[in-house]
C-alpha cells in the first residue's frame, strides 16, 4: 500500500514535470514569433511621403509669408509704439497727482493720513476674511479629529480638555503611534509566520489530494471488479473464475474502505487544520492592515487639526493686528483733520451746532437783559454819562495840546522878539533902521497875537476841566445807580425745557458777556472750517481731476498692452515662435503695487530682523517679510499662470525694515509656471512695532469644550515667531518653517522628502491603531500555532 501511494504519487509529479516542459515550450515560441514579428515591422515601416513642389509656388509662397510677417512686424513695431505712448502719458498722470497732492501741504498731510486709514481698513477686511475662514478650517479640522482624540482619551484616560502638561491631540498623537507600532509588531508576527503555515497547508493539501486521487483509482477498480463478477455470473463462468473475482473484488473493497476512510478523517483533518491556520493569519493580517489604515486616518485628522489651530490662531492674532493698526490710522487721520482745522462733515456739523448754540444763548440772555427797564434805563444813564465823559475828557484833551501848542508859538514869537530888538540894535544905516523897526513892529504883533490864543484856549481849557468834573460826576452816579440795579433780583429763562432761574442782575450781565464771547470765537472757528475746506475743495477737485486721469491713463495702457500682445502673438505665430508667460503677460502685471509691514514687538523677532538685515553679504538672504501673493501683483495678468512672487533683493527689503518707518521702492521677480520671469517694481510701507496685545481667547467654535480649552492651551504656551507658533512647519506667505524655524525653500523641501520617505520605510508606523484584546489575544493564539509548527505538535502526515 505504502509503495501504491509512492508510485502515484511519482506518476502525479511526472505529469507535471511534462505539463511545464509544455507550457515552457509554448511561451518560447511565443517569444520567437513575436520577435520575428518585430524585425519584420521594422523592416517595413512606411517612409513619409514627398510631393514635388515647382519653384514657382515656392516663390510664391515665400513671398506671400514674407509679406505677412512684415505687415505682422509693423503691427507689433505700432502696438509698442502705443504702449510706449500710453506708459508717458500714465507717468504724466501719476506726475499730476503728485503735483496736485503738493499744492497744498494741509491736504498732502491729511490725504496722507486719509490713505493710510483706508489701507488699514482694507488690511483690516482681509485679515478678518482670513481669520473668518481658518476659523472655520479649525472647526472643521476639530470635527473631523473629535472622534480619534475621543478613542485614545478613552483608552489612556486622560482628559480630551486636557491643558495641564500636554495637550489632548499631542496625546492622541502618542497614543495612536504607540498603537501603530503594536500593529506593527503583529504583523512582523504574521510576517514570520506564515510561510511555515502556508508550507504546512500546501503540503497537506497536496497529500489530501493524493489520498483522494488514490480512493478514486481504488473506487474505480472496485467498480470494475464488480461489473467484471456480474459478466462472469451472467456468462455461466466457472466457479473458480468467479472465485478468483469475488476474492478480488473484496479485497479491493477492503483497501477502498480503509483508503477511503483515512481519507476522509486524517487527511481531511490536517488538511482543514492548515487551512484554518492560514486562514487565522489571513484574517489577522486583514485586521491588522484595517487597523493600520484607522491610525494613519486618525493621525492624518490630528495633524490636520493642529495645523488648523495654529493657523487659526495666527490668523486671529493678525486680525486684532490689523484692527489695532486701523485704529491707529483713524487716530492719526482724526489728527491730521483737526491739526489743520479741516473737519469731516460730522465735525463741521457739531461745529455749526456749537456756534449756533452759542449764539442762540447769546441772544437769550441779551433779549432779557434788554427788557428789563431798571437795568435799561440805568445802563442808558451810564452809557450817556460815559459819553459826556468822553466828550468832556476829548475837550480838556484838545485843549490841552492847543495850550501846549500856543505855548510853544508864544515862545517862537518871543524869539523872534529878541532877534528884530537886536537887529534894531545894530542898524547904522536908514536903511537898516527902517528894515529893523518893521521887523520889529511885526515881531511884537505877533507875540501879541499868539499871547492872545494861549490866554483864549487856557480859558476854555479851563472851561473843560469844569466841563470834564462835571461828566465824572455823572459818570458816578449813573454806575452807582447801576451797581444798585445790578443787585436786584431778576427771573431768567435758561431754555425751552430747562425751569426759569432767579439771580442777580449782575449775574445775568455777565451770562450775556460769557456766552458772547463763545460765540464769537464759535463762530470765528466755524468761518475759519469753511474758510479751510472751501480752500481745500479747491485743490481737491484738483486732485480728483488728476486721479481720473491717471484712471483713464491706466485704462488706455492696459489696452494698449492688450492689443500689443495681440499683434505679437499673430507674429510669432507667422514665424513659429511659441511666447512665454512673461512674454505674453509681463506687461499685465500690477506694477507699484505695495505691501504694508508692522515691524515685530518683542526682542526675539526683533533680533531675528537685524540678523536677517544684516545678513547682506550672504549668497541666500532671508528676508522677514513676506513677499507679496500672486492674486496680489497679478494685475490683470491670470494668477493661475503665477508659481510664485520673491523679493527680488531680499538684502534690500531687511535694508528698509531696518530703516524704520517709511515707504521704500523695492522689487519683486515673478516667477511664471513654465519658467519664465518678470521682475516688478513694488512699494514696501513699513510701519514701527505696536505694544503686542494679549488676545483674548479664540472664538470656541461651536459647542465644542475641547476646542476651546485647547485654545486656551495654545494661547498659554505655543509662542509666536516670525508670525508663527512654536513648533510649526509648513508654509505660511512665501515663507518656509520647520518645527518654527524659517528655511529655505530647497531647505523645507528637502525636510518634507525626507519626511516622506521616511514614513514610507516605516510602513506607515507612525500612526496605526490598536487592536484591542481581540488583537492582543490573536497575537497569543498565533504564537501558540507558532509553537506547535516548531514543536510538531499537529498531527503527523500520514505515511503510504
Amino acid at each position: 500500500m505504502k509503495n501504491n501511494a509512492m508510485h502515484y504519487k511519482m506518476y502525479k509529479a511526472k505529469k507535471n514535470i511534462v505539463y511545464a516542459g509544455l507550457v515552457t515550450t509554448a511561451v518560447l515560441a511565443g517569444l520567437t514569433l513575436t520577435n520575428v514579428n518585430n524585425n519584420a515591422n521594422a523592416d517595413t515601416v512606411a517612409q513619409p511621403a514627398t510631393t514635388a513642389v515647382t519653384n514657382e509656388k515656392a516663390a510664391a509662397t515665400t513671398t506671400t509669408n514674407n509679406a505677412a510677417v512684415q505687415s505682422a512686424q509693423a503691427a507689433v513695431t505700432a502696438a509698442s509704439n502705443n504702449v510706449t505712448s500710453a506708459q508717458a502719458a500714465v507717468s504724466n498722470a501719476q506726475a499730476n497727482v503728485a503735483s496736485a497732492q503738493n499744492l497744498n501741504s494741509d491736504v498732502a498731510a491729511v490725504s496722507k493720513a486719509n490713505d493710510a486709514y483706508k489701507q488699514a481698513l482694507a488690511q483690516q477686511d482681509k485679515a478678518g476674511q482670513a481669520s473668518t475662514q481658518a476659523q472655520s478650517n479649525f472647526v472643521a479640522a476639530s470635527a473631523a479629529a473629535s472622534a480619534a482624540i475621543h478613542t485614545a482619551a478613552t483608552q489612556k484616560g486622560f482628559g480630551e480638555t486636557d491643558t495641564t502638561t500636554n495637550n489632548a491631540a499631542q496625546q492622541a498623537v502618542a497614543y495612536w503611534n504607540a498603537v501603530s507600532a503594536q500593529t506593527s509588531d503583529t504583523l512582523a508576527s504574521v510576517a514570520a509566520a506564515r510561510p511555515a503555515v502556508e508550507a504546512k497547508y500546501n503540503q497537506k493539501h497536496e497529500d489530501y489530494t493524493v489520498q483522494s486521487n488514490y480512493v478514486a483509482d481504488l473506487a474505480t477498480k472496485v467498480n470494475n471488479l464488480k461489473s467484471e463478477l456480474a459478466s462472469q455470473q451472467a456468462a455461466s463462468a466457472s466457479s473458480a473464475a468467479i472465485a478468483v473475482t469475488s476474492n478480488a473484488l473484496t479485497s479491493m473493497q477492503k483497501r477502498y474502505d480503509t483508503e477511503a476512510y483515512q481519507l476522509n478523517t486524517t487527511y481531511a483533518y490536517q488538511n482543514n487544520s492548515a487551512q484554518t491556520d492560514v486562514t487565522y493569519l489571513n484574517n489577522v493580517t486583514a485586521q491588522a492592515n484595517k487597523d493600520m489604515s484607522q491610525v494613519s486616518d486618525a493621525l492624518t485628522k490630528i495633524s490636520a487639526y493642529l495645523t488648523a489651530k495654529a493657523a487659526n490662531e495666527l490668523a486671529y492674532q493678525n486680525a486684532r493686528a490689523a484692527v489695532a493698526a486701523t485704529s491707529r490710522a483713524e487716530k492719526a487721520y482724526v489728527e491730521a483733520m483737526n491739526a489743520h482745522n479741516l473737519p469731516n462733515s460730522q465735525q463741521l456739523q457739531q461745529l455749526e451746532e456749537n456756534a449756533a448754540t452759542a449764539n442762540n444763548f447769546a441772544k437769550s440772555y441779551q433779549d432779557q437783559l434788554n427788557n428789563n427797564a431798571a437795568y435799561s434805563a440805568a445802563n442808558s444813564a451810564v452809557t450817556r454819562a460815559n459819553n459826556a465823559q468822553s466828550n468832556a475828557q476829548a475837550s480838556v484833551n484838545n485843549y490841552s495840546a492847543a495850550v501846549a501848542s500856543d505855548q510853544a508859538a508864544l515862545t517862537s514869537a518871543n524869539n523872534a522878539l529878541s532877534d528884530a530888538l537886536a537887529q534894531v540894535a545894530s542898524a547904522t544905516t536908514e536903511a537898516e533902521k527902517t528894515a529893523a523897526a518893521a521887523a520889529r513892529a511885526n515881531a511884537e504883533d505877533a507875540v501879541s497875537r499868539a499871547q492872545a490864543q494861549l490866554d483864549n484856549d487856557k480859558a476854555n481849557l479851563t472851561a473843560a476841566n469844569k466841563q470834564l468834573r462835571n461828566a465824572n460826576k455823572l459818570v458816578k452816579t449813573a454806575q452807582d445807580n447801576l451797581n444798585n440795579v445790578l443787585k436786584s433780583t431778576v427771573t431768567v429763562n435758561e431754555g425751552a425745557n430747562a425751569p426759569a432761574v432767579s439771580m442777580k442782575l449782575s449775574d445775568l450781565v455777565n451770562l450775556v458777556n460769557d456766552w458772547n464771547s463763545r460765540a464769537t470765537a464759535a463762530t470765528n472757528k466755524l468761518n475759519a472750517a469753511k474758510s479751510n475746506l472751501a480752500s481745500v475743495a479747491d485743490v481737491q477737485a484738483t486732485l480728483d481731476t488728476a486721479e481720473a486721469e491717471l484712471a483713464t491713463a491706466q485704462a488706455n495702457l492696459t489696452a494698449a498692452q492688450g492689443a500689443y500682445q495681440t499683434a505679437l502673438d499673430a507674429l510669432n505665430a507667422l514665424q513659429g515662435v511659441t511666447s512665454n508667460a512673461s512674454q505674453k503677460y509681463g506687461n499685465q502685471l500690477n506694477n507699484n503695487g505695495n505691501s504694508t509691514y508692522t515691524k515685530p514687538a518683542t526682542q526675539a523677532q526683533a533680533a531675528n530682523a537685524s540678523e536677517a538685515a544684516n545678513a547682506a553679504a550672504n549668497d541666500a538672504v532671508t528676508t522677514v517679510v513676506p513677499a507679496p501673493t500672486p492674486a496680489e501683483v497679478a494685475g490683470t495678468a491670470p494668477v493661475d499662470q503665477i508659481a510664485n512672487v520673491v523679493w527680488t533683493d531680499p538684502a534690500a527689503v531687511n535694508a528698509a525694515v531696518a530703516k524704520g518707518a517709511g515707504t521704500y521702492p523695492l522689487q519683486v521677480t515673478v516667477n511664471w509656471t513654465d519658467g519664465s520671469q518678470s521682475t516688478i517694481n513694488w512699494n514696501l510701507t513699513v510701519n514701527e512695532a505696536t505694544t503686542p496685545v494679549n488676545p483674548d481667547t479664540p472664538v470656541n467654535p461651536g459647542n465644542n469644550t475641547n476646542n476651546g480649552n485647547q485654545n486656551n492651551n495654545n494661547g498659554n504656551q505655543n509662542t509666536t515667531t516670525n508670525g508663527v507658533v512654536s513648533g510649526f512647519t509648513g508654509v505660511n506667505g512665501s515663507n518656509y518653517y520647520v518645527n518654527g524655524q524659517q528655511v529655505t525653500k530647497a531647505q523645507y523641501e528637502a525636510y518634507v522628502a525626507n519626511k516622506a520617505q521616511q514614513n514610507g520605510s516605516q510602513a506607515s508606523a507612525a500612526t496605526l491603531p490598536q487592536t484591542g484584546n481581540e488583537n492582543s489575544a490573536a497575537i497569543v493564539a498565533l504564537g501558540a500555532v507558532s509553537a506547535m509548527f516548531g514543536l510538531g505538535l499537529a498531527a503527523k502526515k500520514r505515511e503510504f
